[in-house]
């Protein structure tokens, strides 16, 4: 067995060790914690036997290295505030005691993301391919564009909670903006560089403008 081998799982030991330890009462007691420990430890032995990876062996370690000083700094020594930096029992056992709870919140979130992404790729893709294809509109508006695409999403936030009507839709606001501006920049510069040989073609065809879009424009 290789030396990090045995350092990453010599770590692991010292962990679950110290997690059996017991702590004083405002520390729980680490069952789903040692549940963690050991599922990740099953997980990278997965990878250092069967995948024969060496990365496995370092990512381990310092995954330990982190929990270790963490289970020190705040379980066993008590070398920062617990309010702000809780023992790592009392941070996984939330997830047994308000699992629920926590699901529901991530579901919320991940539909939050889904409409605020999905939303933005259908208009940057629309806006984008009619900005790109007609010049006068990409004249005037893809410099504004230009200036307000590095401004940062969450400057607005602010801004959004006070107008929208909900901190929802206030949530869905940001992700859309920021997918939106490098999505849009993107399509019509991509647009703005179709091979001209390409739409002289479809165009010697008689295509109408409609059918240029959707069937060359956004294809391509």
């Amino acid at each position: 067995m290789k030396p990090r081998h045995i350092i990453s799982n010599a770590l692991f030991l010292i962990l679950f060790i110290l997690v059996l330890i017991p702590s004083d009462d405002e520390v729980v007691f680490g069952g789903v914690f040692l549940g963690v420990l050991a599922a990740t430890e099953l997980a990278f032995l997965y990878f250092q036997i069967f995948k024969k990876s060496v990365a496995a062996c370092d990512i381990a370690g310092v995954v330990y290295i982190v929990l270790l000083l963490w289970e020190l700094a705040t379980s066993k020594f008590i070398w920062v505030d617990r309010v702000m930096f809780p023992p790592p029992e009392n941070v996984f056992d939330i997830f047994r005691k308000h699992g629920d709870r926590l699901f529901s919140d991530l579901l919320a979130s991940l539909a939050r993301l889904g409409v605020g992404f999905v939303s933005a790729v259908v208009a940057a893709v629309l806006l984008g391919i009619l900005i790109g294809w007609f010049k006068p509109i990409k004249e005037t508006v893809f410099p504004i564009i230009k200036i307000i695409a590095p401004i940062p999403s969450l400057v607005y936030v602010s801004y959004l909670i006070g107008v929208m009507p909900s901190f929802r839709v206030a949530a869905i606001a940001v992700i859309f903006l920021g997918v939106f501006f490098p999505n849009i920049i993107g399509i019509i510069s991509a647009v703005s560089g179709i091979d001209k040989q390409i739409t002289d073609s479809a165009k010697s065809l008689n295509v109408g403008k409609l059918t240029m879009l959707y069937r060359v424009l956004l294809p391509y």
